[in-house]
Protein backbone atom coordinates (compact mmCIF):
# COMPACT_ATOMS: atom_id res chain seq x y z
CA UNK A 1 0.00 0.00 0.00
CA UNK A 2 1.14 3.24 -0.89
CA UNK A 3 1.11 6.48 0.91
CA UNK A 4 -0.18 9.11 -0.89
CA UNK A 5 0.81 12.88 0.47
CA UNK A 6 -1.47 14.73 -1.68
CA UNK A 7 -4.13 16.41 -0.56
CA UNK A 8 -7.59 15.47 -1.11
CA UNK A 9 -10.75 16.86 0.27
CA UNK A 10 -12.22 15.54 3.50
CA UNK A 11 -15.64 15.87 2.63
CA UNK A 12 -15.21 13.05 -0.39
CA UNK A 13 -13.93 10.23 1.84
CA UNK A 14 -16.82 7.32 2.81
CA UNK A 15 -18.68 8.40 6.21
CA UNK A 16 -17.53 5.66 9.17
CA UNK A 17 -20.24 6.66 11.48
CA UNK A 18 -19.27 9.43 13.29
CA UNK A 19 -19.60 12.99 13.84
CA UNK A 20 -17.47 15.32 11.41
CA UNK A 21 -15.00 17.66 13.44
CA UNK A 22 -13.92 20.94 12.32
CA UNK A 23 -9.97 20.90 11.55
CA UNK A 24 -7.39 23.78 11.56
CA UNK A 25 -4.97 23.52 8.91
CA UNK A 26 -3.89 26.76 8.07
CA UNK A 27 -0.14 26.25 10.10
CA UNK A 28 1.60 23.68 11.20
CA UNK A 29 1.61 22.82 14.67
CA UNK A 30 3.27 20.29 16.94
CA UNK A 31 1.39 17.54 18.94
CA UNK A 32 1.55 19.81 22.33
CA UNK A 33 -0.97 22.00 20.66
CA UNK A 34 -3.41 19.26 19.86
CA UNK A 35 -4.49 18.62 23.34
CA UNK A 36 -5.84 21.82 24.01
CA UNK A 37 -8.01 24.55 21.61
CA UNK A 38 -5.95 27.13 20.30
CA UNK A 39 -5.91 30.51 22.18
CA UNK A 40 -6.46 33.69 20.46
CA UNK A 41 -4.08 36.87 21.17
CA UNK A 42 -6.80 38.75 23.25
CA UNK A 43 -7.14 35.94 25.39
CA UNK A 44 -3.20 35.36 25.37
CA UNK A 45 -2.66 38.78 26.06
CA UNK A 46 -5.05 38.96 29.03
CA UNK A 47 -4.10 35.55 30.40
CA UNK A 48 -0.46 36.86 30.21
CA UNK A 49 -0.72 40.50 32.24
CA UNK A 50 -3.00 38.50 35.01
CA UNK A 51 -0.44 35.88 35.40
CA UNK A 52 2.28 38.77 35.72
CA UNK A 53 0.31 40.36 38.24
CA UNK A 54 -0.44 37.25 40.13
CA UNK A 55 3.53 36.05 40.48
CA UNK A 56 4.44 39.72 41.33
CA UNK A 57 1.57 40.02 44.04
CA UNK A 58 2.38 36.67 45.56
CA UNK A 59 5.86 37.12 45.17
CA UNK A 60 6.23 40.62 47.14
CA UNK A 61 3.90 39.07 50.04
CA UNK A 62 6.70 36.58 50.48
CA UNK A 63 9.45 38.81 50.42
CA UNK A 64 7.75 41.15 52.36
CA UNK A 65 6.40 39.06 54.92
CA UNK A 66 9.76 37.17 55.45
CA UNK A 67 11.70 40.41 55.62
CA UNK A 68 9.90 41.94 58.31
CA UNK A 69 9.80 38.63 60.55
CA UNK A 70 13.36 38.82 59.81
CA UNK A 71 13.75 42.79 60.60
CA UNK A 72 11.34 42.27 63.82
CA UNK A 73 13.48 39.55 64.94
CA UNK A 74 16.75 41.92 65.15
CA UNK A 75 18.57 40.08 62.25
CA UNK A 76 17.70 36.62 63.13
CA UNK A 77 17.41 34.63 60.30
CA UNK A 78 15.39 31.79 62.90
CA UNK A 79 12.56 34.74 62.71
CA UNK A 80 12.41 34.95 58.93
CA UNK A 81 12.35 30.86 59.17
CA UNK A 82 9.52 30.77 61.69
CA UNK A 83 7.67 32.89 59.44
CA UNK A 84 8.92 30.97 56.14
CA UNK A 85 7.24 28.29 57.33
CA UNK A 86 3.31 29.56 58.05
CA UNK A 87 1.15 28.16 55.77
CA UNK A 88 0.49 31.61 54.25
CA UNK A 89 4.13 31.98 52.82
CA UNK A 90 4.22 28.58 51.35
CA UNK A 91 1.45 28.95 49.40
CA UNK A 92 2.27 32.34 47.94
CA UNK A 93 5.55 31.15 47.13
CA UNK A 94 3.98 27.97 45.54
CA UNK A 95 1.58 30.47 43.49
CA UNK A 96 4.57 33.09 42.52
CA UNK A 97 6.39 29.28 41.52
CA UNK A 98 3.62 28.39 39.34
CA UNK A 99 2.62 31.80 37.93
CA UNK A 100 6.13 32.91 37.29
CA UNK A 101 7.30 29.49 35.31
CA UNK A 102 3.70 30.31 33.23
CA UNK A 103 4.92 33.55 32.48
CA UNK A 104 8.38 32.55 31.36
CA UNK A 105 6.82 30.61 29.07
CA UNK A 106 6.44 33.63 26.36
CA UNK A 107 10.00 33.04 25.58
CA UNK A 108 9.26 29.14 23.95
CA UNK A 109 8.68 29.15 20.18
CA UNK A 110 5.74 27.86 18.92
CA UNK A 111 1.83 29.12 19.01
CA UNK A 112 0.47 31.27 21.30
CA UNK A 113 -1.42 27.90 22.98
CA UNK A 114 2.10 26.61 23.78
CA UNK A 115 3.29 29.76 25.01
CA UNK A 116 -0.01 30.47 27.29
CA UNK A 117 0.80 27.35 29.45
CA UNK A 118 1.20 23.55 29.73
CA UNK A 119 -0.49 20.45 29.02
CA UNK A 120 -1.17 19.43 32.85
CA UNK A 121 -2.22 22.11 35.45
CA UNK A 122 -1.94 20.02 38.51
CA UNK A 123 0.81 22.25 39.68
CA UNK A 124 -1.12 25.71 38.67
CA UNK A 125 -4.26 23.47 40.22
CA UNK A 126 -2.17 23.08 43.61
CA UNK A 127 -1.28 26.72 43.91
CA UNK A 128 -5.07 27.68 43.20
CA UNK A 129 -6.18 24.60 46.32
CA UNK A 130 -3.66 25.98 48.64
CA UNK A 131 -4.17 30.11 48.04
CA UNK A 132 -7.74 29.80 48.01
CA UNK A 133 -7.96 27.70 51.07
CA UNK A 134 -5.49 30.35 52.47
CA UNK A 135 -7.95 32.78 52.09
CA UNK A 136 -10.92 30.23 53.47
CA UNK A 137 -9.32 29.38 56.67
CA UNK A 138 -7.97 32.99 57.25
CA UNK A 139 -11.35 34.43 57.30
CA UNK A 140 -13.12 32.04 59.00
CA UNK A 141 -10.85 30.61 61.11
CA UNK A 142 -8.31 33.12 62.18
CA UNK A 143 -7.83 37.19 62.54
CA UNK A 144 -10.03 37.76 59.23
CA UNK A 145 -8.29 41.48 59.18
CA UNK A 146 -5.74 42.73 56.62
CA UNK A 147 -3.97 45.52 58.61
CA UNK A 148 -1.13 45.68 55.77
CA UNK A 149 -0.96 45.40 52.37
CA UNK A 150 1.38 42.27 52.33
CA UNK A 151 -1.52 40.24 54.29
CA UNK A 152 -4.27 42.10 52.20
CA UNK A 153 -2.00 40.29 49.05
CA UNK A 154 -1.70 36.89 50.49
CA UNK A 155 -5.11 36.44 52.16
CA UNK A 156 -7.46 38.15 49.76
CA UNK A 157 -6.34 39.59 46.42
CA UNK A 158 -4.31 36.38 45.13
CA UNK A 159 -6.40 34.45 46.23
CA UNK A 160 -9.25 35.69 44.04
CA UNK A 161 -7.45 36.54 41.40
CA UNK A 162 -6.40 33.00 40.87
CA UNK A 163 -9.43 31.97 41.16
CA UNK A 164 -10.77 34.34 38.33
CA UNK A 165 -8.15 32.50 36.30
CA UNK A 166 -8.99 29.33 36.88
CA UNK A 167 -12.26 29.22 35.97
CA UNK A 168 -12.09 31.90 33.25
CA UNK A 169 -8.72 31.90 31.29
CA UNK A 170 -6.34 28.53 32.08
CA UNK A 171 -7.08 25.67 29.62
CA UNK A 172 -5.18 22.85 31.19
CA UNK A 173 -7.22 22.63 33.84
CA UNK A 174 -9.99 20.93 31.33
CA UNK A 175 -7.98 17.80 31.22
CA UNK A 176 -6.92 17.41 34.84
CA UNK A 177 -7.17 13.54 35.80
CA UNK A 178 -9.99 12.58 38.16
CA UNK A 179 -7.59 11.79 40.71
CA UNK A 180 -5.34 14.58 40.87
CA UNK A 181 -7.31 16.19 44.25
CA UNK A 182 -5.64 13.25 46.06
CA UNK A 183 -2.38 14.35 44.80
CA UNK A 184 -2.82 17.78 45.95
CA UNK A 185 -4.46 16.91 48.91
CA UNK A 186 -1.61 14.01 49.85
CA UNK A 187 1.15 17.07 48.93
CA UNK A 188 -0.56 18.73 51.91
CA UNK A 189 1.13 16.21 54.35
CA UNK A 190 4.62 17.03 53.73
CA UNK A 191 4.01 20.73 55.04
CA UNK A 192 1.70 19.04 58.12
CA UNK A 193 5.01 17.19 59.25
CA UNK A 194 6.68 20.04 59.54
CA UNK A 195 4.30 21.78 61.53
CA UNK A 196 4.16 19.29 64.14
CA UNK A 197 7.87 19.04 64.06
CA UNK A 198 8.36 22.84 64.56
CA UNK A 199 5.36 23.01 67.40
CA UNK A 200 7.06 20.18 69.39
CA UNK A 201 11.13 21.34 68.81
CA UNK A 202 12.92 22.95 71.59
CA UNK A 203 13.06 26.65 71.31
CA UNK A 204 9.84 26.77 69.00
CA UNK A 205 7.23 29.09 69.62
CA UNK A 206 4.74 26.52 69.81
CA UNK A 207 2.01 25.76 67.44
CA UNK A 208 1.56 28.75 64.64
CA UNK A 209 -2.33 28.08 64.69
CA UNK A 210 -4.61 27.90 67.45
CA UNK A 211 -6.64 25.27 66.30
CA UNK A 212 -3.80 22.84 65.17
CA UNK A 213 -2.32 21.76 68.15
CA UNK A 214 -0.02 18.84 68.30
CA UNK A 215 -0.72 18.39 71.86
CA UNK A 216 -4.31 18.52 71.99
CA UNK A 217 -6.58 15.60 71.57
CA UNK A 218 -8.65 16.26 68.92
CA UNK A 219 -5.10 16.94 66.68
CA UNK A 220 -5.60 14.13 64.29
CA UNK A 221 -9.22 14.68 63.88
CA UNK A 222 -8.72 18.42 62.91
CA UNK A 223 -5.87 17.08 60.65
CA UNK A 224 -8.33 14.96 59.07
CA UNK A 225 -11.05 17.52 58.56
CA UNK A 226 -8.65 19.44 56.87
CA UNK A 227 -7.29 16.87 54.50
CA UNK A 228 -10.62 16.08 53.78
CA UNK A 229 -11.72 20.69 52.83
CA UNK A 230 -8.76 20.37 50.78
CA UNK A 231 -9.79 17.45 48.96
CA UNK A 232 -13.48 18.22 48.51
CA UNK A 233 -12.31 22.05 47.41
CA UNK A 234 -9.83 20.23 44.82
CA UNK A 235 -12.74 18.45 43.66
CA UNK A 236 -14.50 21.71 42.92
CA UNK A 237 -11.71 22.97 41.21
CA UNK A 238 -11.51 19.77 38.97
CA UNK A 239 -15.25 20.28 38.65
CA UNK A 240 -14.93 23.36 37.33
CA UNK A 241 -12.34 22.20 34.88
CA UNK A 242 -14.75 19.67 33.32
CA UNK A 243 -17.63 22.20 33.47
CA UNK A 244 -15.33 24.86 31.34
CA UNK A 245 -14.52 22.16 28.82
CA UNK A 246 -18.47 21.15 28.47
CA UNK A 247 -19.01 24.71 27.85
CA UNK A 248 -16.73 25.38 25.42
CA UNK A 249 -17.49 22.33 23.77
CA UNK A 250 -13.08 20.97 24.34
CA UNK A 251 -14.31 17.61 26.35
CA UNK A 252 -14.79 15.59 23.40
CA UNK A 253 -11.61 16.89 21.44
CA UNK A 254 -10.01 14.01 18.95
CA UNK A 255 -6.53 12.25 20.13
CA UNK A 256 -3.82 13.68 18.47
CA UNK A 257 -3.11 10.30 17.58
CA UNK A 258 -6.17 9.97 15.11
CA UNK A 259 -5.51 13.58 13.45
CA UNK A 260 -5.07 12.86 9.91
CA UNK A 261 -1.85 14.14 7.79
CA UNK A 262 -2.72 17.03 5.72
CA UNK A 263 -0.60 19.99 3.52
CA UNK A 264 -1.01 23.77 3.98
CA UNK A 265 -3.64 25.08 2.57
CA UNK A 266 -5.03 28.94 2.66
CA UNK A 267 -5.90 30.06 6.32
CA UNK A 268 -9.96 30.94 3.75
CA UNK A 269 -10.26 27.33 3.31
CA UNK A 270 -9.41 26.49 6.84
CA UNK A 271 -12.68 26.52 8.29
CA UNK A 272 -14.33 24.56 5.02
CA UNK A 273 -12.27 21.39 5.51
CA UNK A 274 -13.47 18.78 7.70
CA UNK A 275 -12.76 15.03 8.26
CA UNK A 276 -13.98 12.06 9.28
CA UNK A 277 -13.23 10.14 12.60
CA UNK A 278 -12.46 6.58 12.63
CA UNK A 279 -11.12 5.85 16.59
CA UNK A 280 -10.14 2.38 15.02
CA UNK A 281 -7.93 3.78 12.34
CA UNK A 282 -4.46 3.52 12.08
CA UNK A 283 -3.36 6.44 13.04
CA UNK A 284 0.04 6.14 10.40
CA UNK A 285 -2.36 6.90 7.68
CA UNK A 286 -4.29 9.72 6.50
CA UNK A 287 -7.87 9.97 5.88
CA UNK A 288 -8.17 9.50 2.65
CA UNK A 289 -6.50 5.61 2.47
CA UNK A 290 -9.63 4.84 4.52
CA UNK A 291 -11.81 3.15 2.36
CA UNK A 292 -14.88 1.38 2.87
CA UNK A 293 -13.34 -1.94 2.72
CA UNK A 294 -12.13 -0.98 6.02
CA UNK A 295 -9.07 0.89 7.83
CA UNK A 296 -5.58 0.56 6.79
CA UNK A 297 -4.66 -1.09 10.04
CA UNK A 298 -6.50 -4.13 9.42
CA UNK A 299 -4.36 -6.67 7.64
CA UNK A 300 -5.55 -9.87 6.00
CA UNK A 301 -3.69 -12.97 6.72
CA UNK A 302 -0.43 -13.08 4.98
CA UNK A 303 -0.24 -9.56 4.74
CA UNK A 304 2.98 -7.72 5.52
CA UNK A 305 3.42 -4.40 6.63
CA UNK A 306 5.71 -2.45 4.01
CA UNK A 307 8.00 0.44 3.76
CA UNK A 308 5.32 2.06 1.92
CA UNK A 309 2.47 1.60 4.73
CA UNK A 310 4.55 4.69 7.08
CA UNK A 311 4.24 8.25 6.35
CA UNK A 312 6.77 9.63 4.40
CA UNK A 313 9.89 11.67 6.48
CA UNK A 314 8.52 15.51 6.72
CA UNK A 315 4.52 15.04 6.49
CA UNK A 316 3.14 17.79 8.52
CA UNK A 317 -0.14 16.86 10.93
CA UNK A 318 -2.73 19.20 11.69
CA UNK A 319 -4.85 19.01 14.82
CA UNK A 320 -8.41 19.51 15.38
CA UNK A 321 -7.41 22.87 17.17
CA UNK A 322 -10.55 25.38 16.96
CA UNK A 323 -10.28 28.88 16.90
Amino acid sequence: MSYSNTHQDPRDVPSFGQEDRPVTLAAPVSEFDSIHVATSPPIFGMTLILRIVIAGMAGWSAYAMVHNAYNRGGGSWESAFDQAIYFTTFSVVIVALAYGLSVLRVILPGSLRRKTEGNYGWFRGLAVLMSVMTGIIFAALLDGTYPDLRGLFAHLLVPILVAIDWVFLGRNQEKLHPATPFLWAALILPYLAVYWWDAEREGGGGPMYNFLKPASSDFLQTVLMLLAGFLIAGYVLWGIGRLKALMTGTSTTIPYSHVASYQVVPNSQAALNYHRYDPNADPRFGVHEQTAQGSPGQRHPGQEHTANDHPPQGTQHYPHDRS
